[in-house]
């Protein structure tokens, strides 16, 4: 009996395939467009550790080592810059 019911259930699924098949017409007024598409698809890169170093300087320094820091700072700055052109380059938006 349950033999039975397995295959009449498989013949009924069977049967819903059957018009899956068919091309069906498209209607009037439709637009169908067949140029082709461009799909952008973004992949991960790695970025290597020393792209991602960040600088250090020290914080609330004295008034008198305020020039050396703003140097030190600066250089830190250009360093975060050219990381920052690098990394850009590797994902392919460099400018």
């Amino acid at each position: 009996m349950n033999r039975a019911v397995s295959i009449l259930a498989i013949a009924a699924m069977l049967t819903g395939c059957q018009a899956f098949g068919e091309r069906q017409e498209i209607p009037a007024g439709v637009v169908v467009r067949t140029e082709k598409v461009e799909v952008v698809r973004k992949v991960y890169v790695p970025i290597d550790a020393d792209l991602l170093k960040r600088c250090a300087w020290t914080k609330g320094v004295k008034p008198s080592a305020a020039l050396t820091e703003l140097v030190i700072r600066k250089g830190c700055l250009e360093q975060y810059e050219r990381q920052l052109q690098t990394i850009s380059g590797i994902q392919g938006r460099a400018k």
